[in-house]
C-alpha cells in the first residue's frame, strides 16, 4: 500500500510539473483572441474551484476550528476589500466564449 503512494504522489507531481509547464502555451493562446492579462487570472482561478472542491471533499470535508476559520474569512474579506473589483466588472458579455477557448486549449 506504501508503494503505491508513492507511485501515486510521483505520478502527481508530473502531471503537475506539465499542466504549469502547459500554461503559457495556454496564455499565448488566449491572448491572441483578446483575452486580457486579468481576464486569464479570472479564468484560471475559476477553473481550479471545481478541482479543489473535489479534493475537499474527498478528504472528508473542511475540517477548521473555529479560530482558524474566522481567521480565514477575515483574510478573504481583507483581500476582497483591498482588490478593487475591476476584473469582473471589465469581463465582456461573451466571457463564457472564453471558457470553452481555454479549455480547448489544453
Amino acid at each position: 500500500m506504501e508503494r503505491q503512494k508513492q507511485w501515486l504522489g510521483g505520478l502527481c507531481v508530473i502531471l503537475g510539473a506539465v499542466i504549469f509547464g502547459s500554461m503559457p502555451l495556454s496564455a499565448n493562446f488566449l491572448y491572441a483572441q483578446d483575452v486580457t492579462p486579468m481576464m486569464l487570472v479570472f479564468l484560471r482561478n475559476t477553473l481550479s474551484l471545481p478541482v479543489l472542491a473535489l479534493l475537499g471533499w474527498r478528504q472528508g470535508g473542511l475540517r477548521l476550528s473555529r479560530g482558524a476559520l474566522i481567521e480565514t474569512g477575515l483574510s478573504g474579506l481583507f483581500s476582497l476589500l483591498s482588490c478593487s473589483l475591476a476584473p469582473i466588472a471589465i469581463l465582456p458579455p461573451a466571457w463564457p466564449q472564453y471558457f470553452i477557448l481555454l479549455i480547448r486549449s489544453l
